[in-house]
């Protein structure tokens, strides 16, 4: 009986400080669903008086069934990269289930000085056709790449067999292709300049790239802009995959949509979201993955990579002493350059094409 006694006292204590806990949240939240809701509303006007139309919040957006967002999710292979963010819906807001935002009136009348529908440039636009991007729905837009391609390379096919093996270049967040074309380009072996044709993308978004208001910037956003700007139009077969920081998780996206088709992934300070899934797709497609990280890099820890080598052994791990999250690149441009035509030389040793006089092969 004594023991029983003891127990009761513990358990109601545990049941009320669940209680209180479940009360204080549940108030909190409450608060910030207010706090959600004010600020949708304030930012929606905001957009309308700035630039002439206002755009609906992102979980506003959310649309379609269950099968078809599952449908979308398994056609590029990669769970999540639908979503914006991971969290974003994954709480109910109390006031939006109420359906207090599904009638918002409108700020400004037709009459005033700023009509809904007129687009307006931004207070940070130059008039240039890069800045004027975002008014187009990216539809039909393409991402700015940098090719470059010996002419050499090129003559060779008139005489006979040749070999050209294909490299996708992905910078990171805050960055664009002059990343690679400023490093990279410049100290290219001449070997490699006669057998590689490089590809230095600005992501959706980036650089002198497409910057459509109408878009979630979701993965599959930029998965489907490299292939619509690169890969078809190029008619890639098979190609290498070089990335920095958040370009990592679309290169690793877009090795498992192509695992068929990537020779080697080097990966410049990842964040490793999905590499899980993707060393999964591409088991027995003997891909060559090479890590690299500065031991000062603030941004990314090195525990990340270390813990990707725990993973699977077979990734290559470089750890760089004294580089940080940007150096890493910037601040070793030739060393870093050796190393990845290294990488590229020992994917493509037995993965060469021979096809008739007159056309390519892309490895």
């Amino acid at each position: 009986m004594s023991r029983v006694a003891t127990r009761l006292p513990g358990k109601r204590l545990s049941r009320i400080s669940e209680t209180l806990i479940s009360l204080a949240s549940a108030i909190v939240f409450f608060f910030l669903d207010i706090l959600d809701v004010v600020m949708c509303v304030f930012f929606r006007a905001l957009d309308e008086f700035l630039e002439g139309k206002s755009s609906s919040c992102y979980c506003m957006e959310r649309g379609g069934t269950q099968e078809e967002e599952k449908r979308d999710l398994d056609s590029v292979g990669v769970d999540g990269e639908c979503e914006p963010s991971e969290s974003l819906r994954g709480r109910k807001n109390v006031f939006r289930e109420m359906g207090l935002l599904r009638f918002s009136p409108r700020i400004w009348s037709k009459e005033g000085a700023f009509r809904v529908g007129q687009r307006r440039n931004r207070w940070s636009d130059c008039g240039c056709e890069s800045c004027l991007s975002w008014m187009s729905s990216g539809r039909d837009s393409r991402l700015h790449v940098v090719v470059k391609e010996q002419q050499r390379a090129r003559l060779e096919n008139s005489s006979g067999v040749t070999t050209v093996q294909n490299v996708i270049f992905i910078h990171g967040f805050l960055s664009s292709s002059s990343l690679w074309t400023e490093t990279v380009f410049p100290n290219l072996s001449e070997h490699s300049k006669q057998n590689y044709k490089l590809f230095a993308v600005d992501l959706l978004g980036f650089g002198r790239s497409p910057k459509p208001r109408d878009c979630l910037y979701t993965l599959k956003d930029h998965l489907e802009m490299i292939e619509k700007s690169v890969i078809l139009p190029f008619q890639l077969k098979s190609f290498h995959l070089v990335a920095h920081s958040m370009g990592c998780v679309i290169a690793l996206a877009l090795a498992a949509k192509y695992s068929d088709s990537v020779k080697s992934i080097n990966l410049i300070a990842p964040w490793s979201k999905i590499l899980g899934q993707v060393l999964g797709d591409l088991e027995g497609c003997r891909v060559k993955i090479r890590v690299v990280q500065g031991t000062e890099d603030q941004v990314v820890p090195t525990d990340c990579s270390h813990n990707m080598k725990v993973k699977a052994p077979e990734i290559e791990l470089e750890i760089v002493p004294n580089a940080d999250h940007n150096t890493v690149i910037l601040g070793r441009a030739k060393d870093f350059t050796r190393n990845l035509e290294s990488l590229w030389a020992s994917a493509g040793k037995n993965v060469a094409e021979h096809v008739d006089v007159g056309q390519e092969v892309h490895i």
